[in-house]
């Protein structure tokens, strides 16, 4: 009888020490992404003391005329490609600081950032999901990037009809689609998705948008 007591009161107390445990958890992944976000930010600085150098640099050579202009064009790509590891370190970052929504298990989320193709934040953007045959996913709606290029869309596992194998798709500002992403995203119970997402050079329509996007769901400007 002491034995099963002993034991009812072992099961009761690790039941009550879950929450706690839980507790300990979040704080270590808040504490790993706050550590994560502060090397992002320290990297990024780095990277931009390197572009002022090299800027310096750069000056210098071009006043040398002829002499510096193999010099210059050197100190110039090496500006652009420091520019695009600041932008990188930026998109990670934000990554780092971005909580995931809340997600009830009979639903899901799928959100994250559309950066244009200079990796900057591409705002008003809309954007909505499509199925293998780039049919327009209705059921799950549409969202509009804000000002960091995020967006969040939410829906449940099974709508009447929808596909279970889904692409994020982009259009501009005037409902034209400028992207379709060419890994499928499947929505999982209960589980919320980031995802980034670049656009091509250039932003050129890649077809006919959707009735639904071109005349409902048009960015606002």
């Amino acid at each position: 009888m002491a034995k099963a007591e002993n034991s009812n009161s072992a099961a009761e107390a690790a039941r009550s020490a879950q929450p706690d445990v839980q507790a300990a958890f979040n704080e270590a992944f808040a504490a790993a992404d706050s550590l994560a976000a502060q090397r992002l930010q320290t990297i990024g600085k780095l990277h931009q003391a390197r572009i002022a150098r090299l800027t310096r640099d750069a000056a210098g050579f071009a006043k040398q005329g002829d002499a510096g202009a193999a010099s210059l064009a050197g100190a110039r790509a090496e500006i652009a490609a420091e520019k695009i590891m600041v932008a990188k370190a930026a998109m990670l970052n934000q990554r780092a600081a971005t909580a995931d929504p809340q997600v009830p298990p009979s639903g899901w989320a799928l959100h994250g950032r559309v950066y244009s193709s200079e990796l900057a934040p591409a705002a008003g953007c809309t954007v909505f999901l499509v199925d293998p045959q780039n049919a327009f996913q209705s059921a799950y709606g549409f969202a509009y990037t804000d000002a960091s290029g995020y967006f969040v869309l939410n829906g449940a596992p099974a709508h009447g009809g929808a596909a279970n194998q889904l692409y994020v798709a982009v259009a501009n500002a005037k409902g034209e689609p400028i992207y379709r992403s060419s890994t499928a995203f499947t929505p999982n119970p209960g589980v919320a998705t980031y995802q980034t997402h670049v656009l091509p050079a250039g932003g050129k329509p890649i077809g006919d948008p959707p009735p639904e996007i071109r005349n409902i769901a048009l960015p606002k400007t």
